[in-house]
């Protein structure tokens, strides 16, 4: 049996949601936490603290490379057209 280390490790789906949630959450998080700081340091008008983002969420399937020969262990990914959206998000202090 080979072994896999656990940082390429492939997780359940049941457990890989929240982890991705979480990842999202934490992304935006940090992308918008340091304007907020700033802002109320520096003494922006109230209108001027908010902040609002819109990312496109696309999704990424594993690419099916057995009619080559060789085996895809979650290395190969393929970008997909559908489905697709977007995720926004305002935030104010």
């Amino acid at each position: 049996m080979r072994h896999v280390h656990p940082v390429d490790e492939t997780l359940p789906v049941p457990r890989l949601i929240p982890l991705a949630i979480q990842h999202v959450l934490v992304m935006y998080a940090g992308a918008v936490a340091v304007p907020l700081i700033i802002g109320r340091a520096v003494n922006l008008p109230a209108g001027l603290a908010n902040i609002s983002m819109a990312c496109p969420n696309r999704h990424y399937l594993r690419l099916n490379l057995s009619p080559f020969g060789p085996a895809n262990d979650n290395q190969v990914f393929v970008a997909t057209d559908e489905p697709h959206g977007q995720i926004e998000c305002t935030v104010g202090r």
